[in-house]
């Protein structure tokens, strides 16, 4: 008796060879809603510049995260070095410090703003 080798089809008793395949569906594109995140856009000098907001964080902190240039020095509000105008998105970061007031006053109404002390909501 010989024995012959054994194979995948061999195993197989009357079993239809043909694999039975559904036609392509047609592929919808997944359900994404892109929602763009608000942007803080700033001008200082001549340079106009956007950020991208950080809750709880300075204006200046974001900046420099963000390595966009920004003048600043003391850090603390008392040279006005980093005093940026606010040209979009200033419903994002907070209400005017008691330090911005006392060095800005109606410089605030313009949308000036100390970016050492302006937090981001």
């Amino acid at each position: 008796m010989s024995k012959k080798p054994l194979t995948v089809g061999s195993l197989k008793e009357n079993q239809p060879t043909q694999m039975k395949m559904s036609p392509p569906q047609p592929m919808e594109p997944p359900n994404r809603k892109t929602t763009a995140q608000p942007l803080i856009k700033l001008k200082q000098h001549d340079r106009t510049f956007t950020l991208t907001p950080h809750s709880g964080r300075t204006i200046l902190d974001c900046a420099l995260s963000q390595n966009q240039p920004i003048d600043y020095k003391c850090g603390k509000g008392n040279c006005e070095k980093c005093l940026v105008k606010v040209v979009a998105g200033s419903a994002l970061i907070s209400p005017p410090t008691a330090i911005e007031w006392s060095k800005l006053n109606k410089r605030l109404a313009e949308g000036f703003r100390l970016a050492c002390q302006t937090k981001i909501n």
